[in-house]
């Protein structure tokens, strides 16, 4: 898990991103994951930011895998 290309562990996602958010309420949130990431652990950063982000945007980048 990274927030701007700082390795995070899963339990730092909420206050890393609450922290961020204190200093610009404006900023969407924007999670990208590639196919090597379990869709597990996608599920839950999302959970994790729902419930810690409520009233803010939280979207999810998808990239096309076809050549």
């Amino acid at each position: 898990i990274y927030i701007a290309d700082k390795s995070i562990s899963l339990a730092e996602v909420c206050p890393a991103v609450q922290a961020i958010a204190a200093s610009n309420p404006s900023q969407s949130v924007f999670v990208r994951a590639d196919t090597s990431v379990p869709y597990g652990v996608v599920a839950e950063v999302l959970c994790r930011l729902s419930s810690c982000l409520s009233s803010r945007e939280v979207v999810l980048i998808i990239h096309d895998t076809d050549p």
